[in-house]
């Protein structure tokens, strides 16, 4: 039997960004976030189950992951069975208390996230006003 190796999981669909590589998935997580999404315990069910099945590196995604409020918890899960931990964000909601947070929840860092390649993908949302609009690229 092959063993699992590596789960990536997406507790939530929701986003800070309008990145155009997610263009295509938009649709379909607009469609799955107005369905029931997991609650925490699934969530803690689907992680032993992956332990049984042999998975070793773990990397949580979404949509926005920080915006999961039991990222730290399911991260810490991971590394209670002794998994490499990720996590795939666009870092905009990463603060310092949230990177300690992470990080000593098992989260591979440092969290040392390149802004620039990013930036140029992302179209952000004003937070006042609801317009997407583009970063100017850096000078």
């Amino acid at each position: 039997m092959t063993e699992l190796q590596h789960l990536v999981i997406k507790p939530t669909l929701a986003c800070t960004a309008r990145c155009p590589t997610c263009a295509p998935r938009r649709e379909l997580h607009r469609r799955v976030r107005a369905e029931r999404q997991l609650a925490f315990e699934d969530w803690e069910r689907v992680l032993a189950e992956a332990r049984d099945l042999g998975v070793w590196e773990f990397t949580l995604s979404g949509g926005e992951p920080t915006l999961y409020d039991r990222l730290a918890d399911l991260a810490r899960i991971g590394s209670s069975y002794s998994w490499v931990v990720r996590i795939n964000t666009n870092g905009s909601m990463i603060d310092e208390t949230m990177a300690r947070r992470l990080l000593d929840a098992g989260v591979l860092g440092p969290l040392d996230l390149p802004q620039q390649p990013h930036d140029g993908l992302v179209v952000r949302r004003h937070l006042a006003h609801g317009s997407p609009s583009r970063p100017s690229p850096a000078a």
